[in-house]
């Protein structure tokens, strides 16, 4: 399972997300098919859909502040768990892939 995957089910667990179309539309900003076109090529997403899905994540954490509800406590705390996860391996991503070679 990668990290598009683990942050697609954790979505789906909190009721944040229904289907792999919505995923796609809502917080990776794509076309309604991209997310099944990513699983079945088994390629990883470029930054700039990681990174629209880390707004979309910060979005939605917004969104939810203000709640005094438990079940809302819960799934806000756990949207900033995964954005923070997120931002983690954008950063390392970037920096891993823009290295120079040693020689």
């Amino acid at each position: 399972m990668n990290d598009l995957d683990a942050i697609y089910a954790s979505l789906k667990d909190l009721g944040l997300c229904k289907t792999g179309y919505q995923f796609s539309r809502e917080y990776l900003g794509r076309a309604p098919n991209y997310y099944s076109v990513v699983k079945a090529s088994d390629k990883q997403p470029g930054i700039a859909v990681m990174n629209m899905l880390y707004y979309s994540l910060v979005k939605q954490s917004m969104y939810l502040d203000g709640c005094d509800s438990a079940t809302i406590i819960k799934a806000k705390t756990e949207l900033d768990t995964l954005r923070q996860a997120l931002a983690y391996g954008i950063q390392n991503r970037c920096l891993s892939e823009h290295q120079t070679p040693k020689e």
